[in-house]
């Protein structure tokens, strides 16, 4: 939790002193997201981040990596259906767009994710 808040108070200055030299907001996202690509919702519901019977539930930190069809969250959909979405490639997390509990409709991104290069 400290070193995502952490991560956050950087981005935060990070950002202030890009737009400080010229660069605008807009430009500053597209910089951060880089080549990242986005993890859309397949399905409309409400977002869940992971089910924890000890914790509250927690966004994935920025930089945390995830295998290929590895779980990046779930979906609880207006009929009662958890839908597990997965991450479609290996990488790491650059940007959560969504909170716990958000609503959310089918395309909408939840997060971006780094690709890594998987050729050898």
């Amino acid at each position: 939790m400290a070193k995502q808040r952490f991560q956050e108070e950087v981005d935060k200055m990070r950002a202030a002193e890009m737009e400080k030299g010229g660069v605008n907001p807009e430009e500053l996202i597209l910089l951060k997201r880089g080549k990242a690509q986005p993890i859309m919702a397949p399905v409309q519901g409400k977002l869940v981040w992971e089910y924890d019977v000890v914790e509250d539930s927690k966004a994935p930190v920025i930089g945390r990596r995830y295998e290929a069809n590895e779980r990046f969250c779930y979906i609880t959909t207006p009929w009662g259906e958890h839908c597990e979405v997965p991450a479609a490639f290996t990488g790491r997390v650059v940007e959560v767009s969504k909170k716990q509990g958000a609503t959310v409709r089918k395309g909408d991104v939840l997060g971006y994710v780094d690709p890594e290069n998987t050729d050898k």
